[in-house]
């Protein structure tokens, strides 16, 4: 038969069920699968907990509800008129006043970070105080009084107090000197606290760390020579350590090997019951078999003979 020439009767019927069962229509066209509407998956919903109930007709309540903050904010159509006003804040005791924007409905005058204004307290002391506590020969209270009020004015900034400082003191010694005053005078007025005196003076709480702080000026001075020491290295001293590290881990590594070893070994010489050469390896390392110890010291064959 010509394969060009149109096919019969018979062979047409035979390629039209050759095509339904392929599901095609026409020549090679295939037929359209019916679509399945699927429902799209929810906001909230995770991939694997909708690929489970997602081809169900009705889609089931959440089990978590939602967190009504966490709902996207919509914008409203209303905004927030804003105006020019100005402040102060309460932490400075200059008065000065600035400018800023702020919503119309904020009414207040004080700058909302003046709260976080903590001032420190320092010590404070009397001639009498001074002179039966805490004199010292190296420092005249003058000296003490101004470096009491650089610590008030640049709030226990010392490197400032230093740079304003009119001396030859480094920081550590201005560091002890004001350390040990402030110690000194919290101790009198925690103990006329605790007696009754003193009404007027501030309160002390017993666990307050200025009662129990000592500056230590030399482990001070070293921790900041030592410092200084590694801060100056150049490049083949910081090599140089590094490789001496690396070799370090090498050797911790080397190590922690050897000992997995030798418990390897101790335990294949307790798992063979103690005989052959297993005695020999347990006497080795230090363990034991079943054996009599007498008979470890007859050779790494253990047989005694």
């Amino acid at each position: 038969a010509d394969p060009l020439s149109p096919p019969s009767g018979g062979e047409a019927r035979r390629m039209g069920d050759v095509r339904d069962i392929l599901g095609m229509q026409g020549r090679g066209a295939a037929a359209p699968r019916p679509s399945k509407a699927m429902a799209k998956k929810p906001e909230g919903v995770s991939r694997e907990a909708w690929a489970l109930i997602g081809s169900r007709d009705q889609v089931n309540a959440p089990l978590v509800p939602a967190d009504a903050a966490l709902k996207e904010k919509r914008f409203s159509g209303r905004v927030s008129r804003w105006a020019w006003r100005p402040f102060t804040s309460s932490a400075r005791s200059d008065g000065l006043v600035l400018h800023h924007w702020v919503t119309a409905s904020d009414k207040s005058t004080d700058h909302k970070f003046a709260r976080f204004n903590r001032p420190i307290r320092v010590p404070t002391y009397t001639d009498e105080e001074y002179e039966t506590h805490l004199k010292d020969a190296e420092w005249s209270k003058e000296a003490t009084d101004t470096l009491v009020e650089l610590c008030l004015q640049f709030e226990l900034r010392f490197p400032a107090v230093h740079d304003r400082w009119v001396g030859r003191h480094s920081i550590e010694q201005l560091k002890e000197r004001y350390y040990a005053v402030a110690k000194q005078v919290a101790q009198l007025h925690f103990a006329r606290q605790e007696s009754g005196e003193g009404p007027d003076e501030p309160k002390i709480a017993a666990d307050d760390p200025i009662l129990a702080l000592t500056y230590d000026r030399k482990h001070e001075e070293a921790r900041k020579s030592a410092f200084e020491v590694l801060y100056r290295r150049d490049r083949s001293q910081v090599a140089e350590e590094l490789k001496l590290l690396e070799e370090a881990r090498r050797i911790e590594h080397s190590l922690k090997l050897a000992k997995k070893e030798q418990q390897r070994l101790l335990r294949a010489t307790d798992d063979s019951g103690g005989g052959g050469a297993g005695l020999g390896l347990g006497a080795r390392w230090g363990g034991g078999g079943s054996g009599d110890k007498s008979s470890l010291s007859l050779g790494d064959g253990g047989n005694g003979g």
